[in-house]
């Protein structure tokens, strides 16, 4: 029952239209101003809390980096059922620019890759495959910096939005909360990588740097 319940967990990814993350206040963030491992809530169309996403601690050398390289970390991610079962793992290696998010299954197994991809004014990633195929384009519009566009054949098939979190919440903390948008034509493949995207762009886009 409980292999059932976990794999249910995920599962809804499959078929949703609509999944909101939400990243948790952290009292010492507001208080001290300190870097803080980021922490998010990952919720269905309904609002149910489903699953949760942890960065993981690394010991004093990686609070150090966070401290010092903030939004430009490396970092390990987990995510997880409510009653702790793994489901995902996250990894993002060091860049300067051409940022790198790995996505693997519980097992360790590689699911994909979400790159950035070089342009002098927009921002663009692509996800890729296992075997580095690429399968979708993540595209912020210029006009938009808080909208990115998941494009599959040069046509829109979803978005990933940041949402106004509150004026508390974004002045005194670096806590984002992101709407992600999944039409029907994105494969079930895809859909734990344009998840772990919204993760990257979090740190690179909206963490102060």
């Amino acid at each position: 029952m409980r292999r059932q319940a976990a794999h249910d967990s995920l599962a809804f990814l499959e078929h949703t239209d609509h999944v909101s993350v939400k990243q948790r206040v952290e009292p010492v963030e507001v208080v001290f101003g300190l870097q803080v491992r980021n922490r998010y809530e990952i919720r269905d169309r309904n609002g149910e809390h489903r699953l949760s996403a942890l960065e993981l601690a690394g010991g004093l050398w990686s609070w150090v980096i966070r401290q010092y390289l903030k939004g430009m970390r490396p970092f390990r991610m987990e995510i997880r059922d409510l009653e702790g079962g793994l489901h995902l793992k996250l990894r993002r290696p060091f860049r300067f620019f051409f940022f790198r998010l790995e996505v693997q299954d519980a097992e360790g197994r590689l699911l994909g890759v979400v790159r950035r991809r070089f342009s002098w004014l927009r921002r663009i990633y692509t996800i890729e495959d296992p075997q580095g195929t690429t399968k979708a384009e993540l595209f912020g519009p210029i006009l938009k910096p808080w909208t990115f566009e998941i494009r599959m054949r040069d046509r829109v098939e979803g978005f990933i939005r940041k949402k106004w979190s509150g004026l508390g919440k974004e002045v005194l903390t670096e806590a984002d909360d992101f709407h992600l948008q999944l039409g029907p034509g994105i494969d079930p493949r895809l859909r734990p990588l344009c998840l772990g995207a919204t993760f990257l762009i979090d740190f690179v886009h909206f963490e102060r740097q």
